[in-house]
């Protein structure tokens, strides 16, 4: 695996940034880089032949193909727009959608271990009211921003194109969702539309 020296600077990384928002940022990337090395294209006749390696597989992929938004787009008969329902391919997009999950799993684990309990339930910095748990989210968030994605058309286009990389609002929305972390620092409740039920997530070699 080789992170490129990029990364080790800002806005992906500095010592005057909480590490929390150094977790959030350079702790995912790192995170997705070292889980690549498990996604289909990557992994050998062993791992593709293993029965808990399709089951998550098959659960990221329907997880994402199930993530649609209503959008507003040019249509040719009325000259005019018309809202219609894009999905993300989940199966384009498997490669890059598992890392970023696990990753970010492995990234607010560690993160954690070095600050402990009671400081991810503290400010990371005192002119913000966001908490170290909130700053990791947002962090992430902030690595994924796009204001072209506010246009549509460019969200569709993003959305249905063959890049493996999902948009950025999936990709962020996606991790969030899959993790239990997200709805605890920002106290959603059950049946809130981020909050994904804990059966429906999805996890590389999931365990009974």
């Amino acid at each position: 695996m080789e992170i490129s020296h990029m990364y080790m600077q800002r806005p992906f990384f500095a010592v005057q940034f909480p590490d929390s928002y150094n977790y959030g940022f350079l702790g995912n990337t790192i995170g997705h880089e070292f889980f690549h090395q498990f996604s289909p294209k990557r992994v050998n006749e062993f791992w593709q032949k293993n029965e808990r390696y399709i089951e998550s597989t098959d659960c990221y992929t329907e997880f994402y193909d199930d993530i649609c938004f209503d959008l507003s787009l040019y249509d040719s008969v009325t000259n005019g727009t018309k809202v219609r329902e894009v999905c993300t391919k989940g199966s384009t997009d498997l490669g890059e959608n598992m890392p970023d999950v696990e990753g970010a799993r492995v990234a607010f684990e560690t993160m954690r271990a070095e600050l402990g309990e009671v400081a991810l339930k503290e400010r990371a910095m005192p002119e913000f009211h966001y908490t170290n748990e909130q700053m990791f989210f947002v962090a992430m968030a902030q690595l994924h921003c796009d204001k072209d994605l506010n246009n549509h058309q460019y969200l569709a286009d993003d959305m249905l194109d063959e890049d493996p990389h999902a948009s950025g609002n999936v990709r962020v929305n996606g991790i969030a969702m899959q993790m239990a972390e997200f709805a605890d620092a920002f106290h959603c409740q059950p049946g809130d539309p981020m909050v994904t039920a804990e059966e429906e997530k999805c996890y590389l070699l999931p365990t009974d």
